[in-house]
C-alpha cells in the first residue's frame, strides 16, 4: 500500500501531465437568468464570464470517452451508440459548474474554435488529476 506522500507525488505528476494536454483556450460563461437583445434584435440569454481570460481564454481541452457498445433499445426500433463528450479544466478549478457554457476560443482542432458546450455533471472523485465536466449539447455561435 502506498503512503499518503507517495499517492500525492503520483497525483502531482498526473496533474502536470493532464495540464500539459490542455492546449485549447476556453472561456466559461454563466447564464444570469435574465434575457437581453443582441445587435440584431434577437432575444438571447444574458451571460457573465466566470472563468478564463476575457481575450484569450484559459487552458482546457475537449475530450470524448470511448463509445458505449450500445444502449437499450430506442423505441423498440434499434440500438443507439452513445459517446460521452467532456471538457477538462486544470485541477483545482472551482468556478465552473453544471449549466455553464464553455466557449472554445482557440484549439489545435480547427473545428472547435467558436463552438460552445453546455456543461453538465462533473466527474469529481478523490484522486483526480483534472476537473472533468460532461457536455450535454454543443451550441452554435458564441456570446457577444
Amino acid at each position: 500500500m502506498k503512503s499518503p506522500a507517495e499517492i500525492e507525488a503520483v497525483l502531482e505528476r498526473g496533474r502536470a501531465r493532464a495540464a500539459s494536454l490542455m492546449t485549447d483556450r476556453v472561456r466559461v460563461w454563466r447564464p444570469t437568468g435574465r434575457s437581453t437583445t443582441d445587435g440584431r434584435g434577437k432575444v438571447v440569454d444574458e451571460l457573465v464570464l466566470i472563468w478564463g481570460d476575457r481575450d484569450e481564454g484559459s487552458p482546457a481541452k475537449a475530450q470524448n470517452d470511448a463509445s458505449y457498445p450500445s444502449s437499450p433499445d430506442v423505441g423498440a426500433v434499434g440500438r443507439a451508440t452513445l459517446r460521452v463528450a467532456q471538457v477538462h479544466f486544470p485541477y483545482g478549478t472551482t468556478e465552473v459548474q453544471t449549466g455553464d457554457i464553455a466557449e472554445f476560443v482557440s484549439s489545435k482542432n480547427p473545428r472547435l474554435p467558436g463552438s460552445r458546450m453546455r456543461l453538465r455533471a462533473d466527474e469529481d472523485k478523490t484522486h483526480t488529476t483534472a476537473v472533468r465536466m460532461n457536455v450535454q449539447e454543443v451550441l452554435r455561435g458564441g456570446p457577444s
